[in-house]
């Protein structure tokens, strides 16, 4: 189950696909984003996660530039909490982004929904991590 979406300039900026040995959707990200083309991609991954009933979740957004570049951008714990609705447990977070000082408020709110986050700078550690969750 792959999914791929195309900005205006006819340039892939989303790419998905479920890892059913896993049990996790594999989302990666790239180029300068707009609100509007994360909202495209958000609601394509949350069907996916509804599809294939993934409880794990790597969000890579390593090679975005520009303002959503910011981890901040995703990280937003009511965001994520539909989510969670959907059947997710575990979110791995890769970003270059190491300046978000929120993220240990974050990890409460999301720990205290039943969720599992952490943020990684490479996407090799992301899924180590996300490989000792049952699921």
């Amino acid at each position: 189950m792959k999914q791929s979406i195309r900005n205006q300039f006819d340039q892939i900026y989303y790419e998905a696909d479920f890892d059913a040995e896993h049990n996790w959707v594999d989302v990666t990200w790239n180029g300068e984003l707009t609100l509007s083309d994360i909202k495209i991609g958000v609601l394509a991954f949350a069907e996916l996660l509804e599809i294939s009933r993934a409880t794990k979740l790597l969000n890579n957004t390593v090679e975005v530039a520009g303002e959503f570049a910011d981890l901040r951008h995703w990280t937003n714990a009511e965001s994520i909490k539909p989510l969670s609705e959907l059947g997710l447990k575990c979110y791995a977070q890769v970003s270059g982004d190491r300046k978000n000082h929120q993220l240990d408020e974050l990890t409460s709110s999301l720990l205290s929904q039943g969720l599992s986050y952490k943020a990684f700078k490479s996407a090799k550690k992301a899924k180590v991590w996300l490989s000792k969750f049952e699921g």
